[in-house]
């Protein structure tokens, strides 16, 4: 287990709270934007994500590049000066410093995979938020923990969806991430899986707010429970 890393928060105003266009046109509100402390790193083009944790400390940085996708859309801050942001992934959800107290409250969690997820149902939801991202589909024990912490009852999957037909290879391999993340989580909680169910055209690797919020509620009442 890597020790999590607290860095100085001074750096968050290093960054100026410029929103990239792609973000507000994909329904992330500015006050969204605001509230998580999101920037931009001109020099390098990048959308900054700051990540907390429970108690809002600093435990890393990480970056949506918007030019050069080479090295792939997500990874760690790095600065010029090299100095790296980066932090162990599996140790941590994104969100946890917002959603925290209605997640007690409603003992409930949807596990989603990315933080822009995270974002927009922080648009859609406001206070009554219990979206955590995962940076990506794994989980992880050490994270099951925190979530036995919170008293957590109910526990909602919303991987993406990395598949268009249901019978399909690509979506046995979604199938199987699902259940691995249930083996893990079957002792302690009840699970249900939110997933294109409906048969929603277009929306190969769609996330659950990459639909309309109308899907979105559809797609929320026909979720299965995993048993």
């Amino acid at each position: 287990e890597n020790k999590m890393v607290e860095y100085d928060k001074s750096i968050i105003n290093f960054f100026p709270q410029i929103y990239h266009m792609d973000w507000l046109r994909y329904g992330i509100s500015k006050e969204t934007l605001e509230k998580y402390h999101i920037g931009w790193y001109d020099y390098r083009q990048q959308i900054t994500i700051p990540v907390f944790g429970e108690q809002g400390q600093l435990y890393g940085y990480r970056v949506r590049n918007m030019r050069d996708t080479e090295c792939g859309k997500y990874m760690p801050l790095e600065l010029l000066n090299g100095i790296s942001y980066k932090f162990p992934t599996n140790q941590i959800f994104y969100g946890i410093n917002y959603n925290k107290q209605e997640i007690i409250r409603t003992k409930s969690v949807i596990l989603v995979e990315g933080e822009k997820t995270v974002l927009k149902a922080d648009t859609w939801f406001g206070q009554k938020n219990i979206c955590l991202a995962m940076f990506g589909s794994n989980l992880g024990k050490i994270r099951v923990k925190q979530l036995l912490q919170m008293n957590v009852e109910n526990i909602y999957i919303a991987l993406d969806s990395d598949f268009t037909e249901i019978d399909s290879d690509e979506f046995k391999i979604f199938e199987k991430k699902v259940m691995k993340m249930y083996e893990l989580l079957k002792p302690y909680f009840n699970v249900w899986c939110i997933y294109n169910n409906l048969g929603f055209k277009n929306c190969y690797k769609f996330s659950i707010t990459d639909y309309t919020r109308e899907q979105f509620n559809m797609l929320w009442k026909s979720k299965e429970q995993i048993k």
